[in-house]
């Protein structure tokens, strides 16, 4: 740990390509002017100054990645959000990591911008970061990662898959998510460029047809759709890297991009140690596909990765978080030994490679997002109408995993009214996507039942999207 000057970083690229969209290629040099006419922008109009924190709800990715790094370059903490967080849940997040300022969609400034004279290190162990994730409680907590950790998992990532400044990554992950963060730390410490999409048919084969990128980051539902084009295919296979995790995926899927050359890397992550920790190598360099099969790789550089007695999988490295911030408070969930405990279940292979074998909380995964069954919970019994909810997740075929919400309502309760309530308090990837409304009536107890049993509960869950054997049963999604 030590310090970081963040214009010298991108000033060492120059003339390299540092972002690349349909419509403008910006250098380094032009990147680095970019950031401090923005830092003055930020400092002139929002008085932003060192230590502060803030939330960034930014649709635009070419406007989040400038204010991004002004916002580091002025010392400040960076709190991103979803651009689609309803303003209910924002306030939330704010209880939990107060920011001084929330910045929503604004212009940058004009070319004609003074440009700012702060030239100065950024002390790298400070907080730099905060992503919110959800915990097993059902609240959000934040994340908060410094410059060192960010930093120190973009290395190790470089070096292990060889990067250099050729390379080109596609911006395919939200930013509100330790992985798209992660896209521009690694291209910006290689002097690689960031491929953005500025187009009007924002869509991820649009991106990699139109632009060509060598690495991408993409969840299991997002490959998923874009193997059913075959250009895109095509696109897939002159690629360098393509780091898949976010969630367990399919065998099928593995196998046809082994079939297809296509150079995919399974790996395991989690937002509290800066994004990746294991990968496997592209699996078309393997000789045997079953040498990666049903792993996630071995552990990379600047990591460190062990299994306890009880098989949950114990993390540490100085790419491990500062720790949480929740109610305001920062809490400290380390070992003695200064490990990690995640909320992951897994076991080393005997080539030291990383099985995981599943979760030791609620949560479930859902095309890539975390999902916490009793967030849901408590935003559904929210409503006046709502007796009671189960959350549970089912099986989907382009998302990995679902939730199925089991409900008992009063007599007020109208199927257009719930879709349209439900929205303005979840994200719409943790809108259950099934759901089984339970008639009141005194003489059946089904729903305490099952209420006590949540194993029960999803195997009941499972039955019913099967058979679809209940008119109760519908479909919001």
């Amino acid at each position: 740990m030590g310090e970081v000057n963040l214009i010298d970083i991108l000033s060492s690229h120059k003339t390299s390509v540092a972002y690349t969209t349909f419509n403008k290629t910006i250098t380094y040099e032009q990147l680095t002017q970019k950031v401090l006419q923005t830092c003055s922008y930020l400092i002139d109009n929002f008085k932003i100054s060192e230590n502060d924190r803030i939330a960034l709800v930014l649709h635009d990715k070419e406007n989040f990645l400038i204010t991004l790094l002004s916002l580091w370059h002025l010392k400040a903490s960076v709190v991103p959000l979803s651009p689609y967080t309803p303003t209910l849940a924002i306030e939330d997040y704010k209880n939990h990591a107060p920011f001084l300022k929330l910045l929503t969609d604004y212009t940058l400034p004009c070319d004609s911008y003074p440009v700012s004279t702060l030239r100065h290190n950024i002390d790298d162990s400070c907080e730099s970061l905060i992503i919110f994730t959800s915990g097993s409680s059902g609240d959000p907590k934040g994340v908060r990662l410094s410059l060192n950790n960010l930093i120190s998992s973009a290395q190790g990532t470089i070096d292990f898959y060889q990067l250099s400044s050729n390379d080109s990554w596609a911006l395919s992950l939200p930013l509100n998510h330790i992985g798209g963060i992660m896209i521009i730390v690694r291209s910006i410490l290689i002097g690689g460029q960031v491929i953005i999409d500025d187009s009007k048919d924002s869509s991820l084969e649009h991106l990699i047809n139109g632009l060509h990128p060598t690495c991408l980051s993409v969840v299991p539902t997002m490959l998923i759709r874009l193997i059913k084009n075959p250009q895109t295919v095509e696109q897939l296979k002159k690629m360098k890297a393509i780091l898949l995790g976010g969630a367990p995926a399919p065998s099928w899927l593995v196998e046809f991009c082994y079939r297809e050359q296509i150079p995919v890397c399974l790996t395991y992550g989690l937002s509290e140690m800066a994004s990746q920790v294991t990968s496997t190598y592209p699996i078309p360099k393997y000789d045997d596909l079953t040498e990666v099969v049903n792993t996630s790789g071995a552990v990379l550089p600047n990591r460190l990765l062990k299994i306890d007695s009880n098989g949950r999988i114990l993390t540490s490295g100085p790419t491990l978080f500062l720790g949480y911030i929740t109610g305001g408070k920062n809490t400290f969930p380390f070992l003695k030994d200064g490990l990690f405990q995640t909320s992951d279940i897994g076991a080393l292979t005997s080539k030291g490679t990383l099985e995981i074998l599943g979760r030791g909380d609620l949560q479930f995964m859902c095309g890539g997002e975390n999902i916490s069954p009793i967030e849901i919970e408590q935003a559904i019994s929210s409503l006046t109408y709502i007796e009671e909810s189960t959350v549970v997740p089912v099986n989907d075929p382009e998302f990995g995993e679902v939730p199925f919400v089991f409900l008992k309502a009063t007599s007020a309760f109208n199927l257009q009214h719930f879709s349209e309530d439900i929205k303005k308090l979840l994200p719409p990837y943790k809108i259950p996507k099934y759901f089984y409304h339970q008639e009141i009536d005194p003489n059946i107890n089904f729903f305490d039942k099952i209420k006590t049993d949540r194993q029960a509960q999803s195997k009941q869950a499972y039955k019913i999207v099967r058979e679809n054997e209940s008119k109760r049963l519908f479909k919001l999604l």
